[in-house]
């Protein structure tokens, strides 16, 4: 129906081989950037996981797409077909989609960083695409659940609805920095590092989605949230540059190791102690 010339590669699955490393998977990206960069007018490339739930791009012009990336052009395509439509979107994304939404007319309704929540949302009325930043994508017109084959239906529909590359839509992107980091925890004292974190910003302007998210100015802010499966805390970081993000990072992962390491201050530490260290 979409008149699709598709060129499979290494379409065997190994059953035996459900997941793969860091080191492998950036290995597969750019193996797939490559293939896309040597065959002649190809919209893009992408690879599937044995699970068909994450979706790797390599765009037209044989660009691995950063997932994050991938995301933003999906919700950028998605408000254009449909105008006033809604995008559920993991709370560490960055702070584009806001305003993308604003400048297309659609909306975005932000859930806690976890698959299940981002699926259930999916469900609500009004939801044109659920997305984690992280190659997860839903599309409920089929079913409220992480389909990767299904999102490469839908981009390849919507490129052609809108009669553009996805290069172009890449392109006009604004241009965002993140930056990531995880802190070892126990989990005696999980609840504990989170409570007290959430009274040291209690004054600041913040929301407790799926932890609590910091926003210490435009498009800037600090995400800290607890694994939901090991003692580990994410951290996730917006900024103006990426050395702002990378700065916030550091400084947020000083924090949240002190809470962890030192229990008997960790309840007392005041908002002024916490500005400081900020400013070291």
């Amino acid at each position: 129906q979409l008149n699709v010339d598709a060129v499979p590669l290494n379409a065997r699955v190994d059953a035996s081989k459900l997941s793969s490393s860091q080191e492998e998977a950036r290995g597969s990206r750019a193996q797939l950037a490559r293939i896309v960069r040597a065959l002649d007018r190809v919209s893009f490339g992408a690879r599937l996981d044995v699970g068909g739930e994450k979706l790797v791009i390599a765009d037209d012009l044989g660009r691995d797409v950063p997932n994050r990336v991938l995301a933003l052009a999906m919700a950028v395509l998605v408000f254009r077909s449909q105008p006033g439509s809604t995008v559920v979107i993991s709370v560490d994304q960055s702070s584009v989609y806001e305003q993308l939404a604003a400048k297309y007319g659609g909306k975005v309704r932000r859930v806690a960083a976890d698959p299940q929540t981002l699926m259930r949302a999916a469900t609500d009325d009004g939801i044109m695409m659920a997305a984690d930043g992280a190659g997860s994508f839903v599309f409920p017109a089929l079913y409220p659940g992480v389909d990767s084959l299904f999102a490469v239906g839908k981009l390849l529909e919507m490129l052609a609805q809108q009669g553009v590359r996805l290069s172009e839509v890449i392109a006009e992107l604004p241009e965002f920095h993140m930056a990531t980091s995880n802190v070892e925890g126990v989990w005696e004292s999980k609840g504990r590092v989170m409570r007290c974190l959430i009274n040291q910003f209690a004054k600041m302007e913040h929301e407790t989605i799926d932890g609590i998210k910091v926003h210490l100015g435009d498009r800037t802010w600090v995400l800290i949230y607890p694994d939901n499966d090991t003692a580990t805390f994410h951290l996730t970081a917006e900024a103006k540059s990426d050395d702002a993000a990378l700065s916030l990072i550091a400084d947020y992962d000083a924090i949240v190791r002190r809470l962890i390491l030192e229990p008997s201050r960790a309840g007392t530490t005041s908002e002024a102690a916490t500005r400081r260290d900020l400013r070291a």
